[in-house]
């Protein structure tokens, strides 16, 4: 049966959900589905390409909020529901970053904060700052909490102490704030 594109990302996922996303090589990944490593080339140009179709994949996975809530709200309630989705997916924060920083991510979850701020009758450059802080807030510190998690885990650095939860809970509640005004 012939290599399908679905099968060369979810082999991916499944090496940075097992492995994490420093051992993600197109090498690797083609050992694990049992081809010459050409052979993926043709399913993904590069592994930017493969990463970002990764991030999009996750972020698509990420529930919109409900319409009904006030704009703020639904703000909070994406804020909180992208960061559990990139916390459910081991380096989820990273990875969405990385295909990010690569400009070849296709998901319309920053499309849709844009449209949660405009419902508000915010002008559009006001959208566009709200979805660049809300995104860059959520990613980031969910990748400061998995890098130190796994940095944790090997014995690098002592647990965390104090919550998590609360101290993001806080600081999105912040950001939200902010874009009100």
């Amino acid at each position: 049966m012939p290599l399908q594109r679905r099968d060369v990302l979810h082999a991916a996922r499944g090496i940075v959900r097992e492995f994490g996303l420093g051992d993600l090589t197109m090498r690797r990944l083609a050992k694990e589905l049992g081809v010459a490593p050409g052979a993926i080339y043709w399913h993904v140009p590069h592994k930017q390409a493969l990463l970002a179709e990764l991030a999009d994949d996750l972020l698509a996975e990420v529930p919109l909020p409900d319409r009904r809530l006030r704009w703020d709200r639904q703000l909070h309630r994406l804020g909180l529901d992208l960061r559990n989705t990139l916390l459910a997916q081991r380096d989820g924060a990273e990875l969405v970053s990385a295909g990010r920083a690569a400009m070849l991510d296709t998901s319309d979850l920053g499309k849709r904060v844009v449209e949660i701020v405009e419902s508000a009758n915010h002008p559009q450059a006001h959208a566009h700052a709200a979805r660049d802080a809300l995104l860059h807030f959520v990613i980031g510190f969910t990748l400061e909490e998995q890098t130190h998690a796994t940095m944790a885990e090997h014995g690098a650095v002592p647990a965390r102490i104090g919550n998590a939860d609360q101290a993001y809970e806080a600081a999105l509640t912040l950001i939200v704030r902010g874009v009100c005004q």
